[in-house]
């Protein structure tokens, strides 16, 4: 099933019975980025995502990018995390751009308007705490 990240206009696809809201939510990461990258979304676009965990105050997504493929700037009202997996990206703020490779994460106060170039076909870990209203 595909579905539109409304948030970062992401395309997202992934299996209908995966469980994202739960008392415990288990993900094996490794195997949604091998099945992303079979799929049919990551083959024909720039980037796309897939939802891990949902609750309404906590939400956790994969995100793979193609080499070269840029989210334009945007900021959210959320507290927000990337972590990446594989790959390099440059997460630009209008502090300054910074260079995350396998490993390394960046967290952002909500609010910061910020973009991200993919260097290497990259998949990160994006975080959003959303903030009560």
């Amino acid at each position: 099933m595909m579905k539109n990240n409304a948030e970062n206009n992401i395309p997202e696809e992934g299996p209908e019975h995966r469980i994202i809201n739960a008392p415990v939510v288990e993900s094996d990461v490794n195997r949604f980025i091998k099945e992303m990258q079979q799929g049919t979304i990551w083959k024909n676009n720039s980037h796309s995502s897939i939802s891990l965990f949902n609750s309404g105050s906590l939400r956790i997504a994969l995100l793979g990018m193609h080499e070269k493929a840029i989210l334009k700037p945007h900021s959210t009202n959320s507290n927000i995390s990337v972590q990446v997996l594989q790959g390099t990206i440059k997460f630009i703020t209008e502090e300054r751009p910074i260079i995350l490779k396998k490993g390394h994460m960046i967290a952002l106060q909500s609010n910061i308007q910020h973009s991200i170039e993919s260097l290497t076909d990259s998949f990160f870990i994006l975080t959003i705490a959303v903030i009560p209203k």
